[in-house]
């Protein structure tokens, strides 16, 4: 069984580099491309990740985000595991933003209210565009294993 939240970006890193990098204690991998090793890839917020996703994340400043969102993710979820970070683009529009994605498992109770957790933190903490809006500059989704 899967389930995904899609959500937008949260402001500046709650907690340094380090512990961002020491919260993710568990093997984090990337879907990388078979001529790269994943200790070649470069790397936002201890998650390696490819170039597009690299250049992306700078051109909008997003680094304070995505270490945030490491840091809410580990903190939130106590079993989530093989964290990944990627760019995708809607062909359709145009439009591009970076996933943050993730395992969880474990009885359907207690993710729910871990995501619960979750959400209500990361709704709080997005910005917002001069109309109030919530941009989705960084969205999170996570699998549930059973």
């Amino acid at each position: 069984m899967a389930q995904a939240k899609n959500l937008a970006a949260i402001p500046a890193r709650s907690k340094t580099k380090e512990n961002a990098s020491r919260s993710l204690s568990r093997v984090i991998e990337n879907r990388p491309p078979d001529t790269v090793t994943a200790s070649e890839l470069p790397q936002i917020a201890g998650l390696p990740t490819d170039q597009d996703a690299q250049q992306f994340c700078e051109h909008h400043d997003l680094e304070d985000t995505i270490y945030q969102a490491v840091d809410l993710i580990t903190a939130s979820y106590r079993s989530a595991s093989d964290l990944k970070l990627y760019k995708e683009t809607d062909p359709d529009i145009g439009e591009s933003w970076l996933v943050i994605d993730f395992c969880v498992q474990g009885d359907l109770d207690q993710i729910e209210e871990e995501d619960e957790i979750f959400t209500q933190k990361w709704v709080a903490t997005m910005p917002r565009d001069k109309d109030g809006l919530v941009h989705d500059l960084v969205r999170i989704g996570f699998d549930i294993l059973s």
